[in-house]
């Protein structure tokens, strides 16, 4: 790791707050995070040299990977399953819950993989590669407050975590 001197990431995302993670649990507080607006343009710079390392979604780094560069880390291998993103809802409340109910089940079940052709299309990945990373997702539908501290304390945002164990147990 001591030839890394830039990471691409996209500016406070949970890829910029799983990066920084790694980079203070390695000690690499050398290294320069270069911020960009999107995978594309990411994939972009690290091709010409811009960067030598990249914290990308899937399924951006197994396509990488498929390529020949090398995975570092899986974030979830240090950090544990963490909130990564999350679906919120302003409805009725029998509407929400019966949206949040057959959210839940669909994820319980892996009924998403059926839309990895449309994903695909949209990023432009094969839908077998995006079906490989879908499966390598843990969706949970709720997550409690100290799960959300918990992971607040790993990515270095400890100041926040009472702030946002308050704004979760709010009714």
């Amino acid at each position: 790791m001591g030839d890394v001197r830039r990471a691409g990431s996209t500016l406070a995302s949970t890829m910029d707050a799983c990066l920084a993670a790694y980079l203070r649990e390695r000690g690499l507080s050398d290294v320069e995070v270069v911020y960009f607006d999107g995978p594309q343009r990411m994939v972009e710079a690290l091709e010409r040299g811009e960067v030598e390392m990249l914290s990308i979604w899937e399924p951006y780094s197994s396509m990488l990977e498929a390529e020949g560069h090398k995975r570092v880390a899986r974030f979830s291998e240090f950090m544990g399953v963490f909130p990564c993103c999350v679906l919120a809802m302003n409805l009725e409340e029998e509407l929400e819950e019966l949206v949040a109910e057959s959210l839940a089940e669909s994820l319980s079940k892996k009924d998403y993989v059926d839309y990895a052709p449309k994903l695909g299309s949209l990023i432009n990945a094969e839908p077998g590669v995006v079906r490989r990373c879908l499966a390598e997702y843990e969706f949970h539908p709720k997550f409690e407050a100290r799960d959300v501290k918990d992971y607040l304390r790993v990515v270095g945002l400890e100041a926040t975590a009472r702030w946002a164990t308050r704004a979760l147990s709010y009714n």
